[in-house]
């Protein structure tokens, strides 16, 4: 019998691949993807070098005095450049599957490195760990946005797509396939990476960048939780019930203002993105507008973006993801705003161990209608069945999924290079592929 999984808890590092049945036959851009704002910023500190974006947009006043007091600078501004806590292999490993990335040249040796006022990441080291996260997990797909270059000169674009060759090869998917792709086509051509490059003379010379037409991604530029959640909501409204025609991103981001930067207005729990976002609730306020408000049927998010997505302990990639799953109908269209629906994790149960029942949902039941339960089975044409527990208010949605819409087999450990780590004995042992 093949292994069965319970899909209302899909693996972090293989989510895609666990959600084949409910993913592989929609386009990528219909899909719900976790992202992180300025991927690779994790390696800055105080003690890093300012990079060109910096000075690409401060005013002629401001580049002097930089150039002259830059250990101020990189003391001032290091803790709200750093928007990322963890390296890009886990993020992948944690199931973030969107990469915003800024590149400039480092203006001694030409080597590329992502930025966000400082020098983050080598640009090299993030596509290789991409790559080989890649390798070994062939049923997941990333998004790598070039969303800005700075300084960065013909001849450099071309040395940067030489790079991107080497490291992801045929694993690039070739923009000629369109944004209506889905993910099964990917899946079936070998294709993982899809690379939207905003460089306009780059894209358009290529067949296989992505030009950056083909997503949308507004920066709300506002300083508190309330004022970002009505700036997202009015434009919300506006596309309600409207799957996007491109990739589109929520940027779920604060910028901080001048006065927090240098300390004049932040006080001490809002002393750097990391605190800042702590402290305002932002995740957390995502999280719950998420799983009672903005209901995936009316609110078609693709991907969504966030400033230290790790602060939620798995809470916000765990949200993100399991809007993949088959819903039910959204309270507005019940008339009721009693029967929101709640996503609560579900308990062991006889059933939800059997080799039948791979797929367990739980709904929070306020009347007895429970059609709105089954519409998944109307769009998948599976069977379901309905069972409900010994408390009146709860039910188990369970299902009989047949064997179809798989996703790539995953890489067995023997058909790739696996690293070895020695024990206390001495003798070489393989080190788990989860954690490569």
């Amino acid at each position: 019998l093949p292994v069965q999984r319970n899909m209302t808890q899909p693996r972090s590092c293989r989510w895609m691949g666990d959600l084949a049945e409910f993913i592989g036959d929609k386009p990528l851009r219909a899909i719900s993807i976790p992202g992180t704002h300025n991927s690779a910023t994790h390696t800055i500190q105080k003690s890093t070098e300012i990079s060109a974006d910096f000075y690409d947009k401060q005013p002629a006043a401001l580049k002097f005095f930089s150039k002259f007091a830059a250990p101020i600078v990189r003391n001032f501004g290091a803790p709200w450049s750093r928007c990322q806590t963890t390296d890009i292999r886990t993020q992948l490993q944690d199931g973030i599957r969107y990469f915003d990335l800024r590149v400039c040249a480092h203006p001694k040796d030409g080597a590329f490195y992502t930025c966000h006022g400082q020098h983050g990441e080598r640009l090299d080291v993030v596509l290789q760990q991409m790559g080989s996260f890649l390798e070994v997990n062939n049923s997941e797909v990333v998004i790598i946005h070039f969303s800005h270059f700075h300084s960065i000169k013909t001849h450099q674009h071309e040395k940067i797509q030489q790079l991107l060759k080497d490291t992801l090869g045929d694993k690039v998917v070739p923009s000629e396939l369109g944004l209506d792709v889905n993910v099964r086509t990917l899946w079936d051509n070998k294709k993982q990476a899809v690379v939207i490059y905003n460089h306009g003379a780059s894209s358009e010379s290529t067949t296989w960048l992505w030009d950056n037409t083909t997503i949308h991604s507004k920066w709300f530029n506002k300083q508190n939780a309330q004022s970002l959640l009505d700036a997202v909501e009015a434009e919300n409204q506006q596309h309600k019930n409207k799957v996007p025609a491109t990739f589109k991103v929520l940027q779920w981001i604060v910028t901080p203002s001048a006065g927090m930067v240098i300390g004049t207005s932040s006080g001490p729990n809002q002393s750097s993105i990391s605190t800042m976002t702590k402290h305002q609730n932002l995740n957390e306020t995502l999280i719950k507008q998420l799983k009672t408000v903005w209901h995936p049927t009316e609110h078609h998010f693709n991907v969504i973006m966030v400033d230290t997505y790790d602060d939620t302990n798995g809470e916000f990639v765990d949200t993100v993801v399991k809007r993949n799953l088959p819903q039910s109908a959204p309270a507005s269209s019940r008339g009721t705003a009693q029967d929101t629906p709640v996503l609560i994790e579900p308990s062991v149960t006889a059933a939800t161990a059997s080799t039948d029942a791979n797929i367990t949902m739980s709904h929070q039941q306020t009347d007895s209608t429970d059609k709105s339960l089954l519409d998944a089975q109307s769009r998948t044409g599976h069977q379901y069945t309905l069972e409900r527990g010994r408390e009146a208010d709860t039910a188990q949605l369970y299902v009989q999924q047949p064997q179809i819409h798989q996703a790539p087999k995953e890489v067995s450990p023997d058909s790739v290079q696996i690293e070895t780590v020695e024990d206390a004995s001495g003798s070489k042992a393989p080190v788990d592929s989860s954690q490569l």
